[in-house]
């Protein structure tokens, strides 16, 4: 079961949550401590918001149909992409 709060997202096992302020936020569940601060998606509305299995990755979706991914727990960007650019960070 996935819980969903407006455009948050509680990780699957429960350990987790990804709010969306400025900024998406992680939060770890069990101490209460943020995790990460990781940078906003451009682009449209907010329409899908995931956790990896393991929970070490976030995926982000918006209507113009950017997608970003990053490490949770370093804040990496693993990749962007949209209709009209995508890169993947060194």
């Amino acid at each position: 079961m996935v819980l969903w709060i407006g455009s948050d997202r509680i990780q699957p096992d429960g350990s987790r949550l990804a709010l969306k302020r400025d900024d998406f936020e992680v939060w770890d569940l069990v101490t209460g401590k943020l995790i990460n601060r990781l940078s906003d998606v451009p682009g449209g509305f907010i329409l899908d918001i995931a956790f990896s299995p393991d929970g070490s990755l976030l995926v982000v979706r918006t209507s113009q149909g950017s997608l970003k991914v990053w490490r949770v727990d370093s804040g990496a960007e693993i990749l962007y992409t949209n209709a009209k650019a995508s890169h993947l960070p060194r």
